[in-house]
């Protein structure tokens, strides 16, 4: 079996040079050798799956498990990153060790009760400040790991099209008369997805999600422009 070296999963910066951009399928591959999970979820915004793509680059999981859902796997190693949302905060009851490389806890997550549950699991790796700086207040050891997102590769091909996300038909509008004789055709799409129960989360529908989400990207990396108010479409 293929053990990953909890000390090592941190992202560092070197991956924004070693990143290249891989198919679904290589990214989606189940690793049946491998000891590592990473979250898939059960949520409204593909922004999250775009997090897990991004971190799906540098490690090879045996499975992927429901972010807000999960089920105890004691022989797994759990790769956390992105937001952590509903208060089920992994820890070393439900998997052999725990691994946070990136996350963000809101607000109504940073009490003293969320921050006992880092405890014991090492260096954790924040996505931002604020949580950096509310895991030290509790002396949580940390590493400013920003989102994995950054670690996509940069694309140095020809562009073309401009695409929006979620913005209003009016921005839309706008674009198109601005930046359409310039840039081309225009592009709108969501990362809204419809919220399931996580009984309706089946493995074909995980799959569909993440195909969805590396279509985007791929539409992205290529665009001359895009415009949007969703982070992870614009890191």
């Amino acid at each position: 079996m293929q053990r990953y070296d909890v000390s090592a999963c941190l992202l560092r910066d070197r991956h924004m040079t070693e990143a290249r951009w891989l198919a679904i399928e290589e990214l989606l591959e189940p690793h049946a050798d491998s000891n590592l999970a990473v979250f898939s979820y059960c949520g409204a915004n593909l922004g999250d799956h775009v997090q897990s793509l991004a971190l799906l680059q540098h490690v090879r999981p045996r499975k992927l498990v429901l972010r807000d859902h999960f089920r105890p796997d004691p022989e797994l190693l759990l790769a956390a990153n992105g937001w952590l949302t509903k208060g089920q905060i992994p820890t070393r009851q439900e998997f052999g060790d725990v691994k946070h490389l990136g996350i963000y806890l809101p607000p109504r997550l940073r009490t003293p009760e969320v921050a006992a549950k880092f405890q014991g699991l090492g260096t954790v790796g924040c996505r931002d400040h604020v949580t950096a700086t509310f895991l030290e207040q509790h002396d949580i050891a940390v590493h400013l790991s920003r989102c994995a997102t950054l670690s996509f590769p940069r694309y140095e091909g020809p562009r073309e099209q401009i695409v929006c996300v979620d913005m209003p038909s009016a921005i839309v509008d706008r674009v198109r008369r601005r930046y359409g004789p310039r840039f081309g055709a225009v592009i709108t799409l969501t990362h809204n997805l419809p919220r399931p129960s996580p009984a309706e989360m089946t493995e074909r529908l995980i799959r569909s999600q993440f195909e969805r989400a590396h279509q985007f990207l791929s539409l992205y990396r290529a665009a001359s422009l895009v415009v949007t108010n969703r982070i992870h479409v614009a890191l």
